[in-house]
């Protein structure tokens, strides 16, 4: 690694519902917007065709329901990033919608809360947990 990619390289992730591949059906939409279609950019933007061992340390979390990011995206990169044995924490959550946020009255509209969903509060807490974690290293 160069001095270069060192120092721009984020000392860890915080993923929400991320779009991570073009390789299965995981939201192609995404890609084809950012990338009109170029399929050059497409394989560099493709992270699980990129990743490698030194890839930061990084904390992931999706929702089985979300209708726009399907889980899978999340998951093959959790199972990657494991392989390559890259610290890693994915939480899917059963149920909530695409951009739930904090999944709180401040965020949503009111009354669009399940009682579902009042799992996925937890996932901001636990994020910065891994966060501080990493900065204590």
């Amino acid at each position: 690694m160069s001095l270069e990619e060192e120092t721009l390289r984020p000392f860890s992730l915080v993923l929400a519902y991320p779009v991570t591949t073009k390789t299965v059906d995981t939201h192609l939409g995404t890609f084809n917007v950012i990338t009109n279609n170029e399929e050059e950019l497409l394989n560099k933007l493709d992270i699980l065709k990129n990743i490698n061992s030194s890839y930061p340390p990084t904390f992931i979390w999706a929702t089985k329901d979300d209708m726009t990011v399907p889980y899978l995206n999340s998951k093959l990169l959790f199972e990657a990033l494991t392989k390559l044995k890259v610290e890693t924490i994915c939480h899917i959550y059963e149920s909530g919608w695409h951009g739930a946020s904090l999944a709180n009255n401040s965020c949503c509209v009111k009354g669009s809360l399940t009682e579902k969903m009042k799992d996925i509060r937890d996932w901001a807490s636990l994020a910065s947990d891994f966060i501080f974690h990493q900065l204590d290293k």
